[in-house]
Formats: structure tokens, C-alpha cells, sequence
């Protein structure tokens, strides 16, 4: 039986401009093209998985403005269940440059993402029905730190510590799930790679996921020390990608398959999404993803 998922996170109007190389300080350069659509890294997760026929929901909050039209439209389009608040006050928003290299320069507007106070915060029986609830940095922290403490004993709590930013090690350490990519997890600890794998499954983490971009992702635990390569593909934009495989990943996870299945499949996703342009219209669905597996 699949298992439900609650996605708690950011949603966000990404404007984003393809250029040849980023711009210096005091420089002015033209841009190659212009791209608007919905993302915000929650919003992606959430899209991934839905995309991968999984179970789930979205939870999130918008402002009272024009863009929030554009964003509820989104919803409808992809068909996704969700539990948003209206704030008074602008919709999240970023600005992403993408360079010849298919490398990314992002700037978050935090907007009604920053909300403290969100219905499931006021209400938790919002949250009590669902089997595994996914996390990640672009809500405040307080309110990750708040979901993680209340239900690690009675859920799958799945943690992408992205943007990076500071956590508290010792709440961190209760998820099941911590999936930071190669710099993130040494944000966390203040440590290099390897001590910070080291520390984090000392204190208690159960499931560290490190992806680290073309050379796949690494599955650490105390029993297990592995590496799922990524797939070969002509990669033209990365934003989204880690979004991708995660909802992907976390998919798998709640299908009931093994770890290994679920970070190939993961892979496989964002190894698809990498050959599009932008976040959640570069989001595979699932019948591409298993053409792609063939």
C-alpha cells in the first residue's frame, strides 16, 4: 500500500534568465532568454512526486497579490492537492540566472513563505493523517524545528536542509531522512565531508542521503556505505534537479521499495529534469522516468 506524504514548504514565481556567463560587479550584460513559471523548493517536491504517482499533499502559503493567481493556477493544472494560507503580504518569489554551463545563480524573496503562524501549526490534526511529511529550508526554520519535534516518533520525517543555512544538530538528528548535497552537509556540522558523515550517524541521524550533482548520490547508515551513480545526459539547466530527485526518491520510499530502487529511481529523475528548462516544467512524469529506466 503507497504510503500519504505531506509536503510543508516554499512556493515561489521563479524569473529566470539564460545568459552566457554570470555577471560581475558593476557589470551589465544582455541575457539570451527569458523564462517565467512557478517553483519554490517545496512547490518542486511536491510536483515531483505527483508526477511519480505518488500520494500527496501540499502545504504552503501565498500573498494577496497578482502572482498568487499564477500560482493557484499552477495547482489546478498539475491537479495537486493542497492546504495553503493567504498572507498579507507579497507571494514568494526568485530570480535565477543560468549559465552556458547549465550552472545556477539563485536570489530568494522569502514573501508569504516567511509565514510563522501557517493553519497546521494552529491546527496539527492537519498533519496526524499522513505517513511521511518532507521538510526543507525555504519556511522558517522555527517552523521545520516545531513539525520535526512534534511527529519523528509517529512519522517518516524526510529533511532536505536546503538553501543552507544554520540548524540545530540536535533536532536534526531525529529525522529519518537527512538528504543535504556535499556542501550542505558541512554547513550543518562545521566539519569536512567525511567527519561530518560521520558525526551526524554517531548522533543518531538514521538515513544520511548526500547528493553530489553528476557523480550520483551517497547512501550512508550504520550498516550501509554506498554510491548510486548518476545517469549520462546532456544537462542544458540544473534548477530543480535536486527537487526532482528527491520527490522521486521519496516516491520509491513510499511504494515500498528498496533504498537502492528509490536512489535509482531518484536519479533517473533528476537526470531527466537536467535536459529542460526551468523548475517544475522540467519535472518528468513517471511514464518518462520508466521509458527512461528501459
Amino acid at each position: 500500500m503507497t504510503k500519504s506524504i505531506a509536503v510543508i514548504g516554499s512556493v515561489n514565481v521563479d524569473t529566470t534568465l539564460y545568459v552566457k556567463n554570470f555577471v560581475k560587479p558593476g557589470e551589465t550584460i544582455h541575457s539570451l532568454d527569458k523564462k517565467v513559471a512557478i517553483g519554490g523548493k517545496g512547490m518542486n517536491q511536491a510536483i515531483a512526486l505527483k508526477r511519480a504517482g505518488a500520494d500527496v499533499t501540499f502545504f504552503c502559503s501565498i500573498g494577496n497579490d497578482v502572482e498568487a493567481s499564477f500560482v493557484k493556477d499552477c495547482f489546478k493544472e498539475n491537479n495537486l492537492k493542497v492546504v495553503f494560507d493567504e498572507v498579507d503580504c507579497p507571494t514568494g518569489s526568485a530570480s535565477i540566472l543560468v549559465d552556458s554551463n547549465s550552472q545556477n545563480e539563485i536570489i530568494i524573496f522569502e514573501g508569504a513563505n516567511g509565514n510563522k503562524e501557517p493553519s497546521y501549526k494552529q491546527n496539527p490534526e492537519l498533519l496526524k493523517g499522513f505517513d511521511i511529511i518532507v521538510l526543507q529550508n525555504e519556511i522558517p526554520q522555527e517552523i521545520n524545528d516545531w513539525i520535526i519535534n512534534a511527529f519523528h516518533k509517529t512519522h517518516t520525517i524526510i529533511y532536505n536542509p536546503a538553501p543552507s543555512r544554520k540548524v540545530d544538530v540536535d533536532v536534526v538528528y531525529k529525522v529519518s531522512y537527512l538528504t543535504p548535497n556535499e556542501v550542505e552537509i558541512c554547513d550543518i556540522t562545521g566539519l569536512n565531508e567525511s567527519q561530518s558523515i560521520d558525526y551526524l550517524i554517531e548522533k543518531g541521524v538514521q538515513n544520511l542521503i548526500i547528493t553530489v550533482g553528476k557523480d550520483g548520490v551517497k547512501y550512508i547508515n550504520k550498516e550501509n556505505n554506498i554510491q548510486v551513480p548518476a545517469f549520462k545526459v546532456k544537462a542544458i539547466d540544473t534548477v530543480a534537479a535536486g527537487d526532482t530527485f528527491l520527490g522521486y526518491f521519496v516516491s520509491g520510499i513510499a511504494r515500498g521499495l528498496s533504498i537502492e530502487e528509490s536512489l535509482r529511481l531518484g536519479n533517473a529523475g533528476a537526470g531527466l529534469s537536467v535536459t529542460k528548462y526551468g523548475a517544475v516544467p522540467s519535472i518528468p512524469y513517471l511514464c518518462e522516468v520508466e521509458e527512461f529506466l528501459k
